[in-house]
């Protein structure tokens, strides 16, 4: 592992930290700080309207061609994480929010499907050829590595054979 990353960038939450935590000590775990569906809606098109905001959100749209609505989700699910909204709240205004980045991204002449399953519509179909071909080379892959005979085990834990 390298040593320059940052420890808090690998540090992850233990399972049962709920459990050992003093109640309310995550933001998820306390009341939302916008409770109106029209309180959220004003958060994000706040949010939206700063021009480095919609430049990291364009970048990254032209980057990695991602989906709006996966993009939209990710922002909403960040809002829950922090405590700033409801996941109810949130899923109310992802069409806003979708359309938002929608906008940016228009303006910016950045082309990307809206939901994963239009990536699919747009691709040409595989051929027959091609998939009979990836298939074959599969199976004889698979009885190839069948057919090897196994490595005994080596090393200071491995068992010598007839000892127990």
């Amino acid at each position: 592992m390298e040593d320059n990353i940052p420890v808090e960038s690998i540090r992850q939450n233990i399972p049962g930290v709920s459990w050992t935590l003093p109640p309310k000590s995550l933001p998820w775990q306390r009341p939302p700080k916008h409770a109106a569906v029209s309180d959220v809606l004003q958060m994000y098109i706040e949010k939206m309207s700063f021009p480095e905001v919609i430049e990291n959100v364009v970048t990254l749209l032209k980057e990695t061609k991602m989906p709006l609505s996966i993009a939209a989700e990710s922002l909403m699910l960040v809002g829950v994480h922090k405590g700033l909204h409801t996941i109810d709240a949130g899923i109310l205004v992802m069409p806003v929010l979708i359309e938002l980045i929608k906008t940016a991204a228009m303006l910016e002449n950045v082309d990307v499907p809206t939901y994963p399953s239009d990536l699919v519509k747009n691709e040409k179909p595989v051929e027959p050829e091609i998939i009979e071909n990836a298939l074959k080379y599969a199976f004889t892959s698979m009885q190839a590595v069948a057919n090897e005979e196994p490595t005994p085990p080596s090393g200071l834990m491995s068992k010598k054979k007839g000892v127990m």
